[in-house]
């Protein structure tokens, strides 16, 4: 193998190590992104909102989709791209509960209850 192929390849290894790094499990968050643009643009077509956010913050979770209706009523939507513990989705539904906010879990591929 000649020098400039061997740079090549070290410069390939390094550049594929990096976008491993960065983008660790693209096409899972590629999907899980277009969950939540799907939700965040379809919701309001069939209810009245007064406010909607992506990926809401409180406390120490976020709700990929958050909104608040016209009635005051607040909804979260997860978007569950991976597996999740039915102990964890217990605890996280719980939690919306104690803030006075609706939950819907969507499920997709390997999002599943184990």
């Amino acid at each position: 193998m000649g020098r400039d192929r061997q740079i090549y390849n070290i410069e390939h290894f390094n550049l594929l190590m990096k976008l491993r790094y960065q983008f660790p499990n693209s096409k899972s968050r590629i999907e899980h992104k277009t969950m939540k643009n799907y939700w965040y643009n379809i919701f309001p077509k069939f209810n009245d909102i007064k406010s909607r956010k992506l990926e809401y913050w409180f406390e120490d979770q976020v709700a990929d989709v958050y909104f608040e209706l016209q009635d005051g009523n607040k909804v979260a939507i997860e978007c569950q791209n991976s597996p999740i513990t039915s102990q964890n989705l217990i605890k996280r539904t719980k939690k919306y509960a104690s803030k006075d906010i609706y939950v819907l879990w969507v499920f997709n591929r390997l999002g599943s209850c184990v």
